[in-house]
């Protein structure tokens, strides 16, 4: 029945065949890659324009990378359709070249993959050395990696007139020697369990098989390129640190990181990530400034405080096709070990009952061995926690879905109250869950928030005392504060009080007014 579970989750995540993919026309974070990347053996890849429309004009050599799904094989593009303006450079000495718009094909997963250099029939870049594919080329003709990763990476530049319908190419995937294994350490799912802090020394051949990590909107812009994933048990609480130092230093490595205590299904946006396009040593220092840091970034960002039973994955990336390998040292007071409690938790889920204004906790378990129960810890300051209350295991041993439920009857009023599930086997070993965080709605409260959801303005409206000082702040669900303000009442009674939000990303946060003596929480939606 296990297997049977895992083939039904494999092909529901799998891309449609009949999925079409466009080809970007910005950079993600002020990169060159535009979209995520794509691990797809079917599908249609197209320009900008779609099935029916031209490309767009002054794309600035945007690029995106498809990958196969499949271990031992290569992807495949066969264009069905092509056509871009196909004048050559009037100017410069044979071998001619396309100048003004063209596509190119990598043979890899990066922007610096080595261009595949082949002439589609018909092409006018007669000559060229450069890839570069133009004007209105015999089709069909096709592209296949040949690559270790599978992977092809597509480039295209357009100037600023005169464009044409672009093409249209079918994604299929074919056995292919020296292709992805699908069982390296390149994937979640095989991650390599870290037993101690000694040194780790590696290579990546490329991002695996599975397409993970990308918001398409931050870091890690694009996702992968060559990766290694790594999978860490706190043993003690401290402060986690690490060094990526490639061999030969000048190689640029970027890295992630994913926790407390993600799924590979459900990683969510990484708790570390650092895309700096600085070359040499990187990863997580004192000297750090930021948790996330962009491409124009230093390449350090700051320790993590991790806590006894959280698990996390540490990805390391090169974003160039690696020349050499890395070692990655483990530094901070915080230890270790791979002693990985065998549950699957696919999700938990914390929401406040206004009805009957419980805070009910709800979490889905894929697999259970030799489970005892789990217990339900609570927080008002999302450090210290205490058991509240516990639930036994359904069975002990599962590989079925499982649903489970706790309502807490007596959550703290006017606080923000912070949830989390510690899984404790019969031998004793615990595992910690993500952080859900639940705001008690007391209907006495002198707060209110409008509008809620809010986009742009949220006005504050609260009862205070005549030029009594408050302190506004916003906080995310993890607990931090993102924005702050202040406030000096101009009458006894209620005050309003006007706060541009647009800065602030979409999702959930916690205002907390104080004035000293009194503290009011609501909780906001940003949309």
């Amino acid at each position: 029945m296990k297997a049977i579970i895992y083939l039904l989750i494999f092909f529901i995540s799998l891309p449609s065949l009949n999925a079409q993919f466009l080809h970007p026309t910005t950079g993600i974070n002020n990169e060159n890659v535009g979209s995520c990347l794509t691990s797809t053996c079917g599908g249609t890849y197209l320009d900008d324009g779609g099935a029916g429309g031209s490309y767009s004009n002054s794309i600035n050599l945007t690029y995106r990378v498809f990958c196969p799904n499949t271990a031992g094989n290569c992807v495949r593009l066969t264009f069905t359709s092509f056509s871009m303006e196909g004048m050559v450079n009037p100017a410069g000495p044979p071998p001619l070249d396309c100048y003004y718009d063209y596509l190119t094909v990598g043979n890899g997963p990066t922007q610096n993959s080595a261009p595949i250099i082949q002439r589609p029939p018909s092409s006018p870049d007669l000559g060229a050395t450069t890839g570069r594919i133009c004007g209105t080329p015999t089709v069909p003709f096709s592209y296949t990696s040949t690559h270790a990763s599978g992977c092809l990476s597509l480039r295209f530049r357009s100037d600023a007139s005169v464009n044409g319908p672009g093409w249209s190419a079918n994604i299929s995937c074919v056995p292919c020697a020296g292709g992805p294994t699908g069982t390296a350490n390149n994937d979640c799912n095989n991650s390599t369990a870290l037993c101690n802090n000694l040194p780790v020394s590696a290579v990546s051949t490329g991002p695996g098989i599975k397409a993970e990590g990308c918001t398409a909107g931050t870091c890690p812009a694009g996702g992968e390129n060559f990766t290694n994933w790594y999978e860490v048990l706190i043993a003690t609480s401290g402060t986690f640190m690490f060094t990526v130092t490639p061999s030969p230093i000048g190689q640029d490595y970027d890295y992630f990181v994913f926790g407390p205590n993600p799924s590979c299904a459900a990683l969510g946006a990484p708790t570390r990530c650092n895309d700096s396009g600085t070359t040499g040593q990187t990863g997580l220092s004192t000297a750090g400034v930021n948790p996330v840091e962009p491409v124009t970034g230093p390449t350090w960002c700051t320790p993590m405080n991790v806590i006894a039973g959280e698990r996390y994955y540490v990805v390391v990336d090169s974003w160039d096709p690696p020349s050499g390998n890395y070692s990655l040292n483990f530094g901070g007071t915080a230890t270790f070990n791979c002693a990985v409690l065998p549950v699957e938790m696919i999700s938990f889920a914390a929401n406040y009952n206004m009805a009957s204004k419980q805070a009910e906790l709800k979490w889905v378990t894929a697999i259970e061995n030799n489970i005892n129960h789990y217990s339900i810890e609570r927080s008002v300051d999302a450090i210290n926690f205490v058991e509240i209350d516990k639930v036994y295991s359904y069975t002990g041993n599962s590989n079925l879905t499982n649903n489970y439920f706790y309502a807490d009857p007596t959550p703290v009023i006017n606080e923000i109250n912070y949830y989390r599930i510690v899984t404790v086997d019969n031998d004793g070993r615990k595992s910690v869950s993500n952080l859900q965080a639940v705001a008690f709605q007391d209907d006495n409260a002198n707060l209110a928030l409008i509008p809620n959801p809010a986009k742009d303005i949220v006005e504050l409206s609260f009862r205070s005392h005549l030029n009594q000082y408050w302190n506004i702040s916003f906080y995310d669900s993890k607990g931090l504060i993102k924005k702050q303000s202040d406030y000096s009442a101009q009458k006894n009674g209620i005050n309003k009080q006007s706060i541009d939000v647009s800065g602030l990303s979409k999702g959930m946060y916690f205002i907390v007014i104080n004035n000293g003596l009194q503290q009011y929480k609501r909780k906001l939606i940003i949309e």
